[in-house]
């Protein structure tokens, strides 16, 4: 196969998950009243590294506090990630501060090298879904980290933390994951004013 056949094969099936998201991201927001609140969020960038090392620690998620700053304590409470139905108790860090309670999450959508997705109800009021999407390219990987964020408690949970932080949250992510995987020195990534 040519290169610019595996190109064209690689932006198809890329094209295809990202509809597929588009898609569960639609159906997510329906679920219980939303009130036509949502907020779409994404961070991305890249990394000289292979898709197979990047999801090998981004799937590893009761270790998620040892290399991302954003995220001040893990536990796996059902399950075992990255399998879809697992759970975990996520205590994030936006903004230089936690929520009272961890966010529980349960993987929704696993699919190996590519997708891992959680989503969870902090409260009835208030739906998340985070996710990680990976790339291949040229030896490198494309990240993209995003939140959707969806209720009629939206609003309240953006006033919280801002929509810029919660913004750099995401791009927290994204820069914890090139620190860990090309050897620079993580640094305190949650934002704070």
């Amino acid at each position: 196969m040519s290169a610019m056949a595996r190109r064209s094969r690689r932006s198809a099936m890329s094209s295809l998950f990202a509809l597929i998201l588009i898609a569960l991201f639609a159906a997510a927001a329906g679920k219980g009243d939303q009130g036509g609140r949502e907020l779409e969020l994404s961070a991305r960038g890249q990394v000289k590294a292979p898709v197979a090392a990047v999801w090998k620690l981004f799937a590893d998620v009761g270790h998620w506090a040892d290399w991302n700053p954003a995220v001040k304590e893990v536990k796996i409470v059902k399950g075992q990630p990255p399998a879809e139905g697992a759970v975990v108790s996520l205590l994030p860090v936006i903004n230089g501060k936690s929520p009272a309670e961890p966010l529980s999450l349960e993987i929704t959508m696993s699919v190996p090298d590519h997708t891992l997705q959680f989503d969870g109800r902090p409260n009835p009021r208030l739906f998340l879904m985070l996710g990680l999407n990976l790339w291949e390219r040229e030896g490198n990987t494309d990240i993209e980290f995003g939140q959707f964020i969806a209720g009629p408690g939206m609003s309240d949970y953006v006033k919280e933390y801002g929509k810029e932080n919660l913004k750099q949250f995401g791009e927290a992510w994204v820069k914890a994951i090139k620190d860990k995987l090309e050897g620079t020195k993580p640094e305190n990534t949650s934002p704070s004013n």
